[in-house]
């Protein structure tokens, strides 16, 4: 009850009613002692500039004023205050919704545009990387190949077998030697002798490249790619240098059908599909063009089937009104 009295009694008259009151009291109702700790509780806050009730009225104020600020509504008091955060607490959750649902969108969007963009720029190397004329020399052909397509997949069977050849010549060095009950017979004497090596001598070690980038050299990573399909065909097929008249022969490595060069044999069309399939809505938006290319691409841009999802070219170019 004191307290209550003292944060209510905060105005200096008021104060002096309570003292008043107080030390007319009675011992009975009021011990001395209490009413000598509650009456220098008073007299200290008569000292106080800054009572506890003011302060609270400023906190309170102070958060009619926030409230204010950020919801826009003028709060007269403290609880209607507290009711406009509340209220715009529960609205602002519902944009973030929205706008955590149009991000995720967005997200899914730029990461295929980003395919998109990588199908286009590496289209761009497997067009320019073959070497036309050595591929006419190494496959006796009587003309270059013309078309990305096959230009593509002369090479791609290129690299191949260079990887496939070094792989061999790996397996050979490291493959332990034959023991006494493998090794081939002994030859009659006066016989004709062919010396085949059961092993490949160790080949000189390739120059390395040191730092980060040595384990990313495009052999390295071929060989990543072929090495479990070539693993299976060595442990089925247990080749040997003998069979193979002492050099690794790659065209007995039956690599037409592993999986991994079919992948690479057929990734042109695979990413030239990817762009042809890509973007059937033509859309446009303005601030990504000048005006001359956006009304340019305007006037391009085709009416696709909504059902299709084709585009009648022949149509189109009745549309634009250009001559039959």
């Amino acid at each position: 009850m004191f307290l209550c009295i003292v944060e209510l009694s905060w105005q200096i008259e008021r104060r002096r009613m309570v003292v008043n009151i107080f030390q007319n009291w009675d011992n009975d109702i009021c011990p001395s002692e209490t009413l000598t700790d509650v009456l220098d509780m008073l007299k200290e806050l008569s000292n106080d500039p800054v009572p506890v009730s003011t302060t609270h009225h400023h906190f309170q104020l102070n958060v009619c004023k926030f409230g204010t600020l950020l919801t826009g509504k003028i709060s007269q008091n403290y609880p209607d205050a507290l009711q406009a955060l509340r209220d715009f607490g529960g609205q602002r959750t519902q944009q973030w919704k929205l706008i955590y649902a149009e991000v995720e969108k967005l997200s899914a969007e730029i990461a295929c545009h980003k395919q998109i963009i990588a199908c286009l720029e590496y289209r761009h190397v497997l067009e320019s990387l073959p070497n036309k004329d050595a591929i006419k020399r190494k496959f006796s052909l009587t003309k270059a190949p013309q078309a990305a397509t096959p230009a593509w997949q002369y090479t791609w069977k290129l690299a191949v077998e260079a990887c496939i050849e070094s792989m061999l010549q790996d397996y050979f060095v490291t493959k332990p030697p034959p023991t006494a009950s493998t090794a081939a017979p002994l030859p009659a004497t006066g016989a004709k002798t062919t010396t085949v090596p059961a092993t490949l001598p160790p080949a000189a070690p390739a120059p390395t490249a040191s730092g980060p980038t040595a384990s990313a050299h495009p052999s390295h990573l071929l060989k990543q790619l072929l090495q479990n399909d070539f693993d299976y065909w060595a442990k089925t097929n247990k080749p040997s240098l003998n069979a193979m008249a002492g050099t690794p022969n790659v065209a007995s490595v039956a690599y037409a059908d592993w999986p991994p060069y079919q992948r690479g044999r057929g990734l042109f069309n695979e990413l030239s599909g990817n762009i042809h399939k890509y973007g059937k809505t033509y859309d446009l938006r303005d601030g990504d063009w000048l005006r001359s290319d956006g009304l340019i691409l305007r006037w391009l841009k085709p009416d696709v089937d909504a059902g299709t999802g084709e585009v009648k070219w022949d149509d189109e170019w009745k549309n634009r009104r250009l001559p039959p």
